[in-house]
């Protein structure tokens, strides 16, 4: 029995949905092929930074907000040293994790399922304190439209 496929136009262009692809495997049988947003539009970056101090990994555009998706964390191990990863406006700072790297180096990766969204205006940082190397590959999402920090609050 054939699928049928849809014709969907958009403001963007017609869009085939379902969208099918033949299996490698089973030429005869075709495949669902689902992407998510974060595959579709996720982008990434390294930071590193060697002495304590902030830096700022990326902000939102206009008046957008971040969808971190993906983080990889390496740290060396120096005493009373930490590295954190948090969202700030300048007013309000919401800590996402906390990396303690006084007894022993982190080697962590970690692929959210869910959202960790953060606000308006609200940029991704790292922390680091004492003179611990810290190197963060986030992966993330903006998103032209972001709640107010109010409003974002209120849903936790």
């Amino acid at each position: 029995m054939p699928i049928q496929v849809q014709q969907v136009v958009t403001d963007h262009g017609p869009i085939r949905e379902p969208h099918y692809e033949t299996s490698q495997f089973l030429p005869d049988q075709l495949l669902p092929v689902v992407i998510t947003e974060a595959q579709r539009h996720g982008v990434w970056k390294v930071t590193n930074r060697a002495t304590a101090g902030t830096t700022i990994i990326t902000s939102p555009a206009g008046e957008g907000a971040i969808i971190l998706t993906d983080i990889i964390v390496s740290t060396d191990k120096v005493a009373n040293s930490s590295a954190k990863l948090q969202f700030a406006d300048g007013a309000v700072t919401e800590i996402i994790a906390l990396f303690d790297s006084a007894n022993a180096p982190v080697a962590l990766a970690i692929g959210f399922v869910g959202q960790i969204l953060g606000w308006k205006d609200a940029r991704l940082e790292l922390v680091t304190v004492s003179t611990v190397n810290a190197t963060i590959m986030s992966g993330y999402i903006k998103i032209p439209d972001g709640l107010p920090f109010s409003e974002w609050d209120a849903l936790r």
